[in-house]
């Protein structure tokens, strides 16, 4: 469980460096409050998703980001193993 309650409203970018720093950690709930304001991400067996808003951003959203940029990397890694399996044959 991952939880940061910030006092200003938080940009988009401190959101997503935060959520990076989270899923870095190993975190698969996270919460992120600004007041009344929330939004929670969290890791289920379909992928991330992600409810509520602070200002614009949505956690759908940011949740949305999360999944494809974890898919990128995904098939980033594979398309390496396999570069370099064929480089060895």
């Amino acid at each position: 469980m991952h939880q940061i309650e910030y006092t200003n409203k938080p940009s988009i970018t401190t959101l997503k460096a935060a959520i990076k720093k989270a899923v870095a950690k190993g975190e698969t709930w996270m919460q992120f409050i600004w007041g009344e304001n929330q939004i929670t991400i969290e890791r289920t067996p379909y992928g991330w998703t992600g409810y509520g808003w602070i200002g614009r951003n949505g956690g759908q959203d940011l949740a949305d980001e999360l999944q494809r940029a974890r898919q990128n990397l995904a098939e980033h890694l594979q398309r390496t193993a396999h570069e370099q399996q064929r480089g060895k044959a």
